[in-house]
């Protein structure tokens, strides 16, 4: 996703009041005056309407970008061009939307988006000229000097807005570049080349990154400007559904799918690519079609490009992009879908599908008989029991609203985390969550990126998830609780509470309706299940045909025995280590309270057999 903020809008308000400026306004005005006196000054006036054709540099490939902007109200549609698919970013004065490699568009309902709307609105309306377009507290920080040059340095919160900081060069008094801190990203953009068009200055480069290596930027340069060209009718507008991309066998409007929950908490579904390739996907509500590389290359995919891809963790990884024909799942066949493909842990399944399927039919999860079955929006009806919970989308994921001990928060809806629940750094922070669970249990893992934080010895009493109303409507007992202390990653950010994983939903029947933006949730046979922790102390990877010990609990038996981070297992209860697998590990480290768990070591004192007894650590 290329970010940028300059020729970029996403929310604004309608005959907002005036400007609020700080108590003595005149050395703000002084630099906004000089600044629109430089870039155009009374020409703005008569400037309803931009529409930007712009070269962006991007991870090595040359992408295609436009852009309109109705300067007026700050409505916009930024539309890039990659080479397997279009991703658009709009606003239509009233919500954000989005249209991603899922190929359907839809509107973003979190915090974060509504944040980076408000100001991109502002600042493409020009309302530092223009306060009657929308309010702000101005105030001039100071000057501030950057390799050899003296920049003016305004702070500017929009109404219902974030801070960000607009740095004005001293000398030609142009806007040089702007600072915000979105919620994952720390976003510095940057102006260059000013040109005069139709009495206006616009910056013809814009340079867009986290302020860190300008290696990694996007460089977006501007190949053609219209002012006041009219828009298409209804451009601004959440799009329609396109033509229906999907097949399902003659007279029949759902079909059902077996899926395989296993022993470490994960939904894979058998899938069909291209008519050919046999794989087992995740299931992931927080993710979209992704195929390692492997499968790319005996499918003889076209994949190309950098394209920079984040998750759970601190750090990220680069990925490549493509499009396959078909992916079947049963007798359900969908058309032209875009993937991306990126290495992975060897124990990661050969694919991932979640998105795209969610937005094109209601599903549903019988844990009870294992079987999904996929439903068309229009023919689908529910009568029953079960608790039905609203839900925003939160970039491409559903984001309810829910209760944590009673404290309120945002969560999101993550059939892909294979835990129960995951509080998040400033949620956490806030409530003074570590010291009230006791969290000092630390846990490090390998998502997209490391994660890192402390399991709660002290568990949540009660998760529960809101209603319509606000009220409970559905809830779960003493989940596996860990809390994050990541500084950055989704796993840190501001404006979500927490990640609900396979091991709380897994206890209802789930059916996610993505057309009426609810999920429905049945008590299955699974509801009030004890939840597990590892009984062991230790955690295991495989490596070639061994395991590894990741990590040893402290006070854990896995301790006791003096195991250590790196040691070889060579077999597990008898079983040579290469015929164990990810479920057999599972199911042994959460074991019976008593029961024992024999492991052949190799470590840096020699070979030796240790005896686990397993017992409760949380």
């Amino acid at each position: 996703m290329i970010r940028r903020q300059a020729l970029s809008a996403i929310l604004t308000c309608l005959a907002l009041p005036a400007i609020t400026q700080a108590a003595d306004p005149s050395p703000v005005d002084a630099v906004l005056s000089a600044m629109r006196a430089a870039e155009g000054g009374e020409g703005w006036k008569d400037v309803r309407t931009l529409h930007l054709v712009l070269t962006v540099a991007h991870g090595g490939q040359s992408l295609r970008e436009e852009r309109w902007e109705d300067v007026a109200t700050g409505r916009y549609l930024d539309r890039t061009s990659w080479p397997s698919f279009d991703f658009v970013t709009a606003f239509d004065g009233v919500t954000p939307w989005r249209q991603s490699r899922s190929g359907i568009a839809y509107q973003m309902g979190d915090v974060d988006a509504a944040l980076i709307a408000v100001d991109e609105a502002y600042r493409v309306s020009r309302a530092w000229w223009f306060p009657d377009r929308h309010a702000a507290t101005i105030t001039l920080s100071g000057q501030r000097t950057e390799q050899g040059r003296r920049y003016d340095v305004l702070d500017i919160t929009p109404e219902s807005g974030r801070r960000f900081e607009a740095w004005v060069d001293h000398a030609t008094h142009l806007l040089d570049h702007t600072i915000e801190d979105q919620a994952e990203d720390h976003v510095v953009t940057r102006y260059a080349d000013y040109r005069a068009v139709a009495g206006i200055r616009l910056p013809f480069t814009i340079r867009s990154g986290d302020g860190g290596d300008p290696a990694a930027d996007d460089v977006a340069t501007v190949e053609t400007v219209a002012v006041n060209e009219a828009p298409p009718d209804g451009l601004y507008a959440l799009p329609p559904l396109p033509p229906a991309d999907i097949e399902l066998p003659a007279g029949q409007n759902s079909v059902d799918i077996a899926f395989r929950l296993t022993a470490t908490n994960r939904i894979l579904v058998p899938i069909l690519v291209n008519g050919t390739a046999r794989l087992e996907a995740e299931f992931d509500s927080g993710g979209s079609l992704i195929l390692r590389p492997g499968v790319v290359a005996e499918l003889g995919l076209n994949a190309d490009g950098q394209t920079k891809q984040s998750g759970g963790g601190e750090g990220s990884t680069v990925a490549q992009n493509g499009r396959v024909s078909t992916v079947k799942l049963g007798d359900a066949t969908v058309h032209d879908l875009a993937f991306h493909s990126f290495a992975s842990a060897p124990a990661a399944p050969q694919a991932l599908i979640g998105q795209e399927i969610l937005q094109r039919f209601v599903v549903h999860f019988d844990f009870d008989r294992q079987i999904m079955t996929l439903t068309k929006p229009a023919a689908f009806a529910y009568s029953g029991a079960g608790a039905i919970i609203p839900f925003d989308i939160q970039d491409n994921q559903p984001e309810i609203k829910g209760q944590v001990d009673g404290i309120a928060g945002r969560f999101a809806i993550d059939t892909g985390d294979s835990g129960s629940l995951l509080l998040i750094a400033p949620f956490a922070r806030r409530y003074g969550l570590v010291a009230r669970y006791l969290g000092d249990l630390p846990y490090s893992g390998k998502a997209v990126g490391t994660t890192r934080g402390v399991w709660a010895r002290q568990r949540v009493a009660r998760f529960a998830f809101d209603g319509a109303d606000g009220r409970p409507a559905a809830e779960a007992h003493e989940p596996v609780t860990r809390i994050s202390l990541q500084k950055s990653g989704f796993d840190a950010h501001p404006y979500v509470s927490g990640n609900i994983g396979l091991g709380i939903l897994k206890q209802f029947n789930l059916t996610f309706d993505y057309a009426r933006g609810r999920l429905i949730l049945e008590r299955n046979h699974l509801y009030g299940e004890k939840d597990v922790f590892n009984r062991a102390g230790l955690t295991l990877s495989r490596k070639d045909d061994h395991w590894t010990i990741g990590a040893v609990y402290a006070g854990s038996p896995a301790g006791a025995a003096n195991l250590k981070t790196g040691d070889t297992v060579t077999s597990v209860d008898g079983l040579p280590a290469e015929q164990v697998t990810d479920d057999d590990i599972a199911l042994k480290l959460k074991g019976p309270v008593g029961s024992s768990m024999r492991l052949q070591i190799r470590g840096e004192t020699g070979e030796r057999i240790v005896t686990l007894t397993l017992r409760d650590l949380l």
